[in-house]
């Protein structure tokens, strides 16, 4: 479904917002408040679960629009395909523009500047903090994923990990509670628009593969193979 123009101005102005609050924030003495209140709240159980959020996001930021693409091509559902294109695009784009306020901002991690920071894994390389990138990657995830499946057990699930994944950056000591908000509002934004503009992305996506293969998705096939030692897929493209 293609929103019109106001509409889509309307989501560049909540982007536009968050840049502006997010640099206002950045040094606010509630959210450096807010992040101690969360983080010396610790348990062994809290660590095992946000231990497994901050592990699993690279997998699932991968692994779901593969897993449905593989499966939209290999069964001919081109709804599943289209999804799966619009997942890996909304990504690529949240990823994009994350990287680039990062660099804009360049807040410092809280365990870098503040004293007695409980550290949950080892530190990281990168000492950029705002936004993360973990909040907005899932929360863009979820919220498209949403967009294209509509049942509660599609979209309770995905925002409750976004939801434990943003807590659990919080928690580990590696990002500000405005961090992961702005995070979250980005993701979500950046997936609304880019489904605003579905029809016309994917009558791109659709023109590349018939250009480059000369032929439309359609002639893929992926097939799951297991020969006993090992597993994978095969694919192969009729001309």
């Amino acid at each position: 479904m293609n929103p019109n123009s106001s509409q889509r101005n309307f989501l560049f102005i909540i982007l536009l917002i968050t840049v502006c609050y997010s640099e206002a924030s950045a040094q606010s003495n509630f959210d450096s408040t807010l992040f101690r209140n969360i983080n010396n709240n610790r348990s062994v159980f809290a660590d095992n679960i946000f231990s497994f959020t901050n592990d699993v996001v690279p997998y699932i930021a991968i692994g779901v629009p593969v897993a449905i693409g593989i499966y939209g091509i290999a069964e001919g559902k081109k709804y599943e395909e289209n999804s799966a294109f619009l997942l890996i695009l909304s990504s690529g784009v949240n990823l994009l523009i994350t990287e680039i306020l990062k660099s804009s901002f360049q807040r410092t991690r809280p365990y870098a500047v503040l004293n007695d920071v409980n550290l949950l894994g080892k530190k990281l390389d990168d000492n950029r903090s705002m936004p993360s990138e973990h909040s907005s990657s899932t929360f863009a995830i979820a919220t498209m994923l949403s967009l294209h499946y509509k049942y509660w057990y599609v979209i309770i699930p995905s925002f409750t990990l976004a939801g434990l994944t943003a807590y659990g950056r919080v928690y580990s000591g590696v990002h500000y509670p405005t961090d992961v908000l702005v995070g979250a509002i980005i993701g979500i934004g950046v997936a609304f628009l880019v489904n605003s503009f579905d029809e016309e992305l994917i009558a791109v996506k659709d023109k590349i593969f018939e250009t480059v293969f000369g032929r439309t998705s359609k002639n893929a096939a992926i097939t799951p193979y297991y020969n006993g030692n090992s597993f994978g897929v095969s694919i192969s493209w009729s001309f």
